[in-house]
């Protein structure tokens, strides 16, 4: 369950086996909000900031006959956006028909997150484990985080202007093998690397005024 920004409703999936629903309660006297549920897979639901919608992600129902299990085929998924007050929804963005366009397994997730004015997610499609994002009318679709390397431990900040994550990524060729803090800005392909060097960054949070980023830090001489 996730709550709303007034704190006044709850969204949450309701698992069906082979496939899931997105309801929103509001109090017991008032009957749960389907978002069109169907015999798709839908979850992950984060709230718009004004709390009038809510995005999720959704997958087909699971079941039909066996496949093999070494058999590499695409999983795929979509992110829609969904009315709070109606239950009507859209698509925003649907990932490439690809063996790498199939929903990511790494952390997280698809890491779905509703910025201040765009959707936030991770997608696998190039080849990496990038951010990128789409505005709420689901068109202009951002790579946030171009180039060789992979996301994890993402986190928005409090203002949801901004995202910080785990990257093996930097000026050192041998960044590859490690983990730093990145900080990139919901709109732009704009990425820093917070913590430069030759040690190991990872789980960032950031605190509740936006001006400090904590994590988990070592190194080959430090635990």
């Amino acid at each position: 369950p996730v709550w709303s920004p007034d704190g006044g409703k709850l969204a949450f999936q309701s698992n069906r086996g082979d496939h899931s629903f997105i309801g929103i309660f509001e109090n017991p006297n008032k009957a749960i909000t389907w978002l069109e549920p169907g015999y798709n897979r839908d979850f992950s639901p984060p709230w718009s900031p004004d709390g009038t919608q809510i995005a999720f992600v959704r997958m087909n129902g699971s079941g039909g006959q066996p496949d093999f299990i070494l058999t590499r085929k695409h999983i795929p998924w979509s992110i829609y956006s969904g009315v709070v007050s109606t239950g009507k929804i859209k698509k925003l963005w649907t990932a490439p028909e690809t063996p790498r366009g199939s929903i990511p397994s790494t952390q997280g997730g698809t890491n779905l997150q509703w910025a201040f004015n765009r959707i936030v997610f991770l997608s696998y499609h190039d080849g990496w484990p990038h951010l990128y994002s789409v505005n709420e009318f689901g068109s202009e679709t951002i790579l946030l985080t171009a180039g060789n390397f992979m996301c994890e431990f993402i986190k928005m900040s409090p203002d949801r202007k901004w995202i910080v994550a785990s990257a093996n990524t930097g000026n050192d060729p041998l960044d590859v093998d490690r983990r730093h803090i990145i900080k990139v800005p919901v709109d732009k392909a704009s990425m820093q690397v917070m913590t430069p060097g030759s040690g190991l960054e990872w789980t960032p949070t950031i605190t509740g005024d936006g001006l400090t980023i904590a994590y988990i830090s070592a190194s080959s001489h430090r635990p």
